[in-house]
């Protein structure tokens, strides 16, 4: 809870003090002039000092709107909202003097970054030595093929030679109003963020692949669709996250281009219907019937919202749909799992103190992105950290979850595959197992030995329930003489079976059969009422009999009801002739 509150005070301060640096953004006087020579090599950057024109036609072209006057442009204030939209794009300039710094027509020591993934197409027009425009485009729906510098943000190199103050042009192409905070890097610098940051998000994707993993793991063992539910929504986070750190344009779709515009938003819409349905599944018997088609219903429309984003360019009309459907999907989230909690759930209270500042975090960043909030305070890596925190604290909420709603049938499920009275396995489980032992051996050419045991009263007949007490004492005295890596069963009324590993025929396997004989001749001196047991063996091993299963099964069964020998053997071998066989109890 302490963590928990300390989130809360965090996220407090990030609302606040962006409040109020945004307020405080009151542009006054012309933009000066960056000298390239005074920069000083940082690990903050430096705030790129622009003027900004708003509402230019879209027609208007780069030598245009540099013969616009000068007083076109007002001082631009960063860290604010800009009205955008196709028709009317925003334009901003940046001048620029080399200065003392050693300029070169190719290449630069400095970059302009745009730290707004989230905006369509950015065209940054620089003059050649020449004298004519070059452009250079970046952003979400540009193919990162095209961009000037393989980097998660959007960055173009400084291209200034030193005669002089140079103008640079930035068209800024989206289709909603935007936040704009275009920034100052050293190339080196800029190169060792990217590093940084691709290093959090593969931590954060080798995580989640196995995390889903295990719940893949635990829905094939239950048989149940909760954990696949959650697996899903993991993985469409996981890509969510990808697309919102820029790993994903980079280094998964670098040749889409509008695709790359819709994953964040598509992966996202896809992480609320997945989360749905996993959060229904988890808690819906807690709630009230209206909830179940609630929630498909919520899950029909993402579905339907991610279709129509894929096939339409124009998604500033669908951006309030979308709005309306993450707030809704959100309401019935926490709605249920308060439903849940209120009705006391073992794992409803936990689940809510991890979510919701996971959902309020990811809620303030993609806010912030889109150019819906100011809030410059507020770290790039928080959702990333909040996606990890939650992540992880699930893992407890599901190990409760599955202690309360399958450890009965998890009980009744090993039930089934052991005998009531031994313990053992029963002959089915025993069969499958021994079978695929056996099998095993055989390719890895290692040795293995199977024992049928023949349990009988030595001296006279016994009664039902003193032959139960019979079979419990040969199951002790069984677990005594081997080993713990052997498997062993009950393949009928009074016939257990062993199977040893790696037991190969000599002095060691005579010695624990010849030991279980033994144990079962002993009695009890304290115990009046004991009975003698009487061990009647039938013994093959993979190394002289390198035949089917089903073959050697059905060999020692039978060589267990020979009696006709004289005399008959308690140790019984199927081959007699081999050379270990010596023995032999009466």
């Amino acid at each position: 809870m302490y963590l928990l509150r300390s989130f809360w005070f965090a996220m407090c301060l990030c609302l606040v003090g962006g409040w109020a640096d945004a307020s405080a953004q009151t542009p006054v006087g012309a933009a000066t002039v960056l000298r390239l020579d005074t920069l000083v090599k940082t690990n903050s950057g430096w705030l790129a000092q622009l003027d900004v024109a708003e509402g230019l036609d879209a027609s208007l072209t780069v030598q245009d709107v540099a013969a616009l006057p000068r007083n076109r442009f007002a001082p631009f204030a960063p860290r604010t909202t800009h009205p955008i939209s196709i028709d009317k794009p925003l334009w901003l300039r940046m001048q620029v003097e080399a200065g003392q710094a050693k300029a070169s027509p190719s290449t630069s020591q400095w970059l302009l970054e745009m730290p707004t993934m989230i905006v369509d197409r950015y065209e940054v027009y620089q003059l050649d030595a020449g004298g004519v425009w070059q452009m250079a485009i970046a952003g979400d729906r540009v193919a990162h093929t095209q961009w000037p510098t393989p980097s998660l943000r959007p960055r173009f190199p400084l291209q200034v030679t030193n005669d002089g103050v140079r103008d640079i042009y930035i068209r800024v192409i989206h289709q909603m109003p935007a936040t704009i905070q275009p920034m100052i890097w050293e190339s080196s610098v800029a190169a060792e963020r990217d590093s940084l940051h691709t290093l959090w998000v593969g931590i954060v994707a080798g995580l989640i692949a196995a995390l889903s993993m295990v719940c893949l793991q635990m829905a094939l063992a239950f048989r149940d669709k909760t954990y696949i539910w959650y697996a899903a929504y993991l993985m469409t986070s996981m890509f969510a996250a990808l697309a919102y750190a820029g790993v994903g344009h980079q280094f998964l779709w670098p040749e889409a281009a509008s695709f790359s515009s819709d994953a964040l938003v598509c992966f996202i819409m896809a992480a609320y219907a997945f989360n749905l349905l996993f959060v229904s599944a988890m808690f819906g018997k807690w709630c009230s019937n209206f909830f179940r088609p609630a929630t498909l219903g919520l899950v029909a429309a993402c579905a339907v919202w991610i279709i129509h984003s894929l096939l339409t360019e124009n998604y500033a009309t669908s951006a309030i749909i979308f709005v309306l459907i993450t707030v809704l999907a959100s309401a019935l989230i926490l709605s249920t799992a308060i439903c849940a909690w209120r009705k006391e759930a073992p794992y409803s209270g936990y689940w809510l103190a991890v979510y919701l500042p996971f959902l309020i975090s990811i809620s303030l960043a993609v806010a912030h992105n889109s150019g819906q909030l100011s809030l410059p305070q507020l770290p790039a890596y928080i959702p990333l950290l909040a996606f990890m925190a939650e992540a992880l604290a699930m893992l407890f909420c599901l190990n409760a979850y599955s202690r309360e709603r399958h450890a009965q049938a998890t009980r009744e499920q090993v039930a089934a595959q052991r005998d009531p009275l031994t313990g053992f396995l029963t002959e089915a489980d025993f069969l499958v197992l021994a079978s695929r032992a056996w099998l095993r051996a055989g390719e890895k050419r290692s040795d293995m030995t199977l024992a049928y045991v023949l349990v009988e009263a030595k001296d006279k007949e016994v009664s039902a329930m003193q032959f139960e007490a019979l079979m419990l004492r040969s199951v002790r005295l069984v677990r005594i003489a081997m080993r713990e890596t052997d498997a062993m069963g009950r393949i009928g009324r009074n016939m257990l079976a062993i199977a040893m590993p790696d037991m190969k025929p000599g002095e060691n396997l005579n010695a624990r059969l010849s030991r279980l004989v033994a144990l079962g001749l002993m009695l009890d001196p304290s115990d009046g009422a004991a009975h003698a047991l009487k061990f009647t063996l039938s013994v093959g091993t993979r190394r002289v009999h390198a035949m089917p299963f089903s073959e050697i099964d059905q060999r020692l069964r039978a060589l267990l009801g020979k009696d006709s020998e004289a005399p008959a053997r308690t140790i019984r071998f199927l081959e007699r002739e081999t050379p270990f066989v010596h023995h032999v109890y009466q």
